[in-house]
């Protein structure tokens, strides 16, 4: 089945002219909050885009989230937790939350 060419809806003028003030706007905005991050927030963007880039951590991420964290009997999150953190790696967790996370499936 082919779609139909469907002409774009039309917009008001006065609409329009708000385009490039609003892409000043946000461009500005942008370089402001670049300015004013911390060495703290940068740590934690770096540590977050690890963790986006490593698929084994983003499915230990969701399985702590989904399952561990959900469950209501301390008893089944904790087997839970220490299955679930067989998995972890210091690649995509970083050490400290790598270490953090044995650490605390040792305790349960």
């Amino acid at each position: 089945m082919q779609l139909e060419h469907l002409d774009p809806l039309p917009t008001h003028r006065d609409i329009d002219l708000l385009v490039d003030p609003t892409i000043l706007l946000v461009s500005s905005l942008l370089q402001e909050s670049q300015s004013q991050r911390t060495r703290h927030d940068e740590a934690n963007r770096r540590r977050f885009a690890r963790l986006l880039k490593n698929p084994d951590a983003i499915a230990l991420t969701m399985s702590l989230t989904d399952e561990v964290m959900r469950m209501s009997s301390m008893r089944s999150a904790a087997k839970t937790l220490r299955k679930v953190s067989v998995t972890a790696s210091p690649v995509g967790l970083g050490i400290w939350d790598f270490l953090g996370l044995k650490l605390i499936s040792v305790v349960s």
